[in-house]
């Protein structure tokens, strides 16, 4: 890799063998350099590929660049970096600046922020765990690195922000709306079965796993592959009648707040979901 660009100390642009342009992050990774120079790719902290995302071309990324203290861009990269080894994504360009611009607000804002509601942490913390347990690991590192204490309320909004860069979300509310909608789900399957679902279940985690990714698939209006389970859901519904009428009340909810329609597949995994849930209460 050679030097193209340097933007400041911490951050330059730089070119591979292959003429590929990329912005590069690491401390001190731009001091003293010019244009030609080698790229000690050790020092790389952190890279993205320009005009690879909407969004995300070199001039957007430079300019966010200068305008975040290099402190918490330094957080920003370790956070994100932890965030892809235990999720197996890549955090999106523009979900890495999003997230760094809102750690700078709110380090600004401290503890002036309002709290946010108990019950809404109890559901994110129930509904997104791993991505709860990171908005926690963000705020300590926040402390260590920036000695500043960001209010409890901040579990939620980083939250929300690296369940935006895992689903790719378009716009921020969908997180908060996906988790109205488990919660909506849950609800109804609870008061129709007249029982307190069992939270720390095996089946309980697996059956929230599968609402996000419907409820995703929903949002993108994408098509899930076709079991075509004509002949199963018969034979699930007759089998597992108090499911399948939970599994029915909901496809109502659904389809009257969201205008969204339940195939045959959806409503046989949906039941046998239900089930099991049922099972190891």
């Amino acid at each position: 890799m050679r030097y193209l660009k340097k933007i400041n100390n911490n951050v330059a642009l730089v070119e591979d063998d292959n003429h590929k342009e990329y912005i590069i992050l690491g401390n001190g990774i731009g001091f003293n350099k010019k244009a030609g120079d080698a790229v000690d790719e050790s020092l790389i902290e952190k890279k993205f590929i320009a005009d690879q995302e909407p969004g995300a071309s070199y001039t957007a990324i430079a300019q966010a660049v200068n305008e975040i203290d290099p402190k918490i861009l330094a957080v920003t990269t370790k956070i994100t970096g932890l965030t892809d080894q235990e999720m197996g994504t890549t955090f999106p360009t523009t979900n890495f600046f999003a997230l760094a611009d809102h750690l700078q607000y709110a380090i600004v804002r401290g503890a002036t922020v309002a709290d946010a509601e108990d019950f809404t942490r109890i559901e994110i913390k129930k509904f997104y765990p791993k991505e709860y347990q990171l908005a926690k690991e963000t705020i300590a590192l926040v402390k260590a690195e920036t000695d500043v204490q960001l209010p409890p309320a901040e579990e939620v909004y980083l939250t929300y922000h690296f369940l935006n860069a895992s689903s790719n979300f378009a716009k921020a509310d969908e997180a908060a709306n996906m988790t109205a909608i488990i919660q909506r789900i849950l609800d109804i399957i609870s008061y129709h079965l007249h029982l307190e679902l069992k939270e720390d279940s095996l089946s309980y985690s697996r059956f929230i796993t599968h609402l996000r990714y419907f409820i995703l698939r929903k949002i993108n209006h994408e098509e899930n592959d076709v079991l075509q389970a004509s002949g199963i859901l018969d034979v699930v519904k007759e089998k597992y009648k108090k499911s399948y009428q939970a599994a029915l009340k909901v496809s109502r909810y659904l389809a009257a707040e969201k205008s969204w329609q339940l195939s045959e597949d959806e409503m046989l995994y949906l039941t046998l979901h239900i089930q099991r849930v049922i099972q190891e209460n």
